[in-house]
């Protein structure tokens, strides 16, 4: 995974991590293993990597994930 984050931000092109399972853990659990691993990201990537909670069976971040790809693909 970090391979992979390396080569993609080297390349240029935009990335946007899911955590997904965010249903399982308790608001307070996910909200801070977002911002721990948010933390850990920045130090290394800055702010090219983008990162939020993801559940699609409860639809957490449906709504964030199809505005990132509609700003990658250019969609009104």
């Amino acid at each position: 995974d970090l391979l992979m984050l390396d080569w993609t931000v080297s390349s240029g092109m935009p990335m946007h991590i899911l955590l997904t399972k965010a249903d399982k853990l308790t608001y307070g659990a996910a909200k801070n293993t977002l911002l721990k691993i948010q933390s850990e990201i920045r130090k290394k990537w800055g702010d090219s990597v983008t990162i939020q909670l993801f559940s699609s069976p409860k639809r957490m971040g449906l709504e964030e994930a199809y505005t990132v790809l509609a700003d990658w693909l250019e969609l009104p």
